[in-house]
């Protein structure tokens, strides 16, 4: 139970908001500036998802000992460390949503640390070569353009969809009562409905292709 004392102050929403009216704004930017809102929206989701496998280990209340070695896993390994704690089950490496975390973590690895990539160059511009695989990004930040930010934005939100929804079994309301900040909520005695904007509701119906079933996203009526 959070509470004034004890509130933890989550920030997977906020990398969400920011990651789609970062796009809306390079839309409407000059070409000046496009690039860097267009590669910010891009780390802002990256970060997002790396933020919501954190949220899952601090909600295990694991001891501390235990805590700092968990946190120094992956990505991927902190979501299966998750799941095995609450259902005794992994994400299956076949899965579509497991090649597209495994992307994202590339991205992210790469962005972070630069070191040299196997690649294709094409037109000027290292392209991740990994096989067939349609989740791939590009390595040169160069060439990542508007396109790419919702392509990467709504793959976030398919892999979250099945994390939460499939392989957790959770519930609209528990899976955005993990993840979101009391005072996310318009509605602070129902956490399991969040009240946004009409604008910024505007912004999540025109790039959001593919809905979060994990999340409960209304317009905010004053």
């Amino acid at each position: 139970m959070e509470n004034s004392d004890t509130a933890l102050n989550k920030k997977y929403l906020t990398l969400f908001w920011d990651s789609i009216k970062l796009i809306e704004t390079a839309s409407e930017a000059t070409q000046f500036v496009k690039g860097s809102l267009i590669r910010a929206s891009i780390v802002s989701t990256i970060l997002s998802i790396e933020c919501a496998a954190n949220i899952c280990i601090s909600s295990l209340n694991l001891p501390l000992e235990v805590y700092n070695e968990v946190e120094r896993m992956d990505v991927i390994g902190k979501y299966n460390f998750y799941l095995y704690s609450i259902k005794k089950n992994l994400i299956d490496k076949s899965r579509n949503e497991y090649s597209i975390l495994k992307n994202l973590i590339r991205i992210r690895n790469n962005y972070a640390h630069p070191k040299v990539e196997r690649g294709i160059f094409e037109n000027g511009a290292l392209l991740a070569q990994f096989g067939n695989d349609k989740n791939e990004i590009p390595f040169d930040i160069r060439i990542w353009n508007e396109e790419l930010a919702v392509k990467i934005l709504n793959n976030s939100v398919v892999f979250l969809n099945y994390y939460f929804k499939d392989l957790c079994n959770y519930s609209r309301g528990q899976s955005q009562t993990l993840l979101a900040s009391f005072e996310q909520s318009r509605n602070v005695n129902d956490l399991t409905t969040l009240l946004v904007e009409s604008d910024l509701y505007k912004l999540y119906e025109k790039y959001l292709n593919i809905k979060p079933d994990y999340l409960s996203i209304l317009p905010y009526k004053t």
